[in-house]
């Protein structure tokens, strides 16, 4: 039995640990200091020489495409029996019917290669 004390922490938990410790050791006046030249930085430091972005313009652009893509799917969802009878109405029968034709040509002109049959002769008393 080993008297060993280990402790793990992540690397999250330490700049959360960080940070908060920066922000309470502020008086409320350094603190909304602190703030702006944060909101200062994102909004004129970019990510690289080759970003045309700001920090703050790129995770922004990012929550709002993330938030979008999620709407249209949920949207597209709520719309899926409409937008399959549309398509149902416009494609026709016709259609169908030469998906099944082409279909049955396909399988017509399959090569099937590598069967092999086994036959054991069984016997009756």
């Amino acid at each position: 039995m080993s008297n060993e004390l280990k402790l793990e922490i992540g690397e999250g938990q330490i700049q959360n640990a960080i940070a908060v410790a920066l922000t309470d050791a502020f008086s409320p006046e350094k603190k909304d200091t602190l703030i702006r030249d944060i909101v200062r930085a994102h909004l004129s430091v970019k990510k690289d020489s080759y970003s045309r972005d700001t920090l703050l313009s790129a995770q922004v652009g990012d929550l709002i495409r993330k938030v979008a893509q999620e709407e249209m799917v949920t949207r597209v969802q709520e719309m899926k029996p409409e937008i399959q009878k549309r398509v149902r109405k416009v494609l026709g029968k016709q259609f169908e019917e030469s998906i099944y034709c082409q279909l049955e040509q396909a399988l017509k002109n399959m090569k099937i290669v590598d069967i092999s049959i086994s036959v054991s002769p069984e016997f009756e008393d």
